[in-house]
């Protein structure tokens, strides 16, 4: 067998699973190319810059950029970034595992992007501010929904959850692909959002041109990463209908191997 392939050795009637060594999944996980070091060099930058730089525990507005910065400047691409890697890698634990880390980010970066909404929510009904009332509000409050939205469709997709029972099976494959695609457009309106911020008054104050112009190149490196990663042959990942995030959905047994 390949060295990267495990084969475990399992008593007659057991179950053999076959998967990747721990090595293997770190080196398919890493950043390889400018492309890939692009994004999460970008999502590292904008999720400690932002807070570093904006982020005053006695001032109530600074609460929503610095939470915004960490949701869908940091965790939500770096959560896709995780599971756009883990595609390539045959169903099994390790696979598994990465696709839990990517769960697990983006429920982070929901419970940060509910904290700088509702920061930013009671920072106007305090200053006697009409809400919603701009495109980067109007925006935003998208972005929330698709947000919260695409969360719901990825947690019906974990049959571990025990939600993907209340799906009928002809319907599964359709979850998965509007999870994912509910997900790209958050993404897409979560950059435009905070591209629109960036040269806000309130931002101005606290940064100089050169570290907002940073920030913008950020947003536009994440971006551009997770499009290239997702359009990339393969990238895609529809993989088999009806067939869980989990890989737990659908396995087929092929000897007492499950694959």
């Amino acid at each position: 067998a390949p060295p990267h392939v495990r084969v475990m050795a399992v008593p007659p009637g057991g179950r053999v699973e076959l998967g990747v060594t721990t090595s293997a999944v770190v080196t398919r996980l890493g950043p390889t190319g400018i492309v890939e070091w692009g994004l999460v060099a970008g999502a590292l930058f904008l999720g400690v810059s932002v807070p570093i730089t904006l982020f005053d525990e006695n001032v109530l507005f600074s609460y929503h950029p610095s939470a915004m910065a960490m949701s869908f400047g940091s965790l939500m691409p770096l959560g896709v970034f995780v599971t756009l890697k883990a595609r390539s890698l045959p169903p099994g634990h390790a696979k598994l595992n990465l696709m839990w880390t990517h769960a697990g980010a983006q429920v982070l970066a929901s419970a940060c992007a509910l904290g700088g909404f509702v920061a930013i929510t009671a920072n106007k009904a305090i200053s006697g501010k009409k809400h919603f009332v701009t495109a980067h509000a109007s925006l935003g409050l998208l972005t929330l929904f698709l947000t919260f939205f695409s969360l719901c469709l990825g947690a019906l997709n974990f049959q571990r959850l025990g939600l993907l029972r209340l799906v009928p099976e002809r319907f599964r494959h359709s979850v998965k692909w509007a999870h994912r695609r509910c997900g790209a457009v958050a993404l897409v309106t979560a950059g435009v959002t905070i591209l629109s911020a960036v040269d806000h008054p309130a931002v101005e104050k606290l940064s100089g041109p050169f570290l907002r112009g940073a920030w913008k190149l950020a947003v536009v490196g994440v971006g551009a990463g997770v499009v290239k990663m997702g359009t990339r042959p393969g990238g895609s990942g529809e993989g088999k209908k009806g067939r869980a995030e989990d890989g737990t959905n659908k396995s087929v047994r092929n000897n007492g191997v499950e694959r």
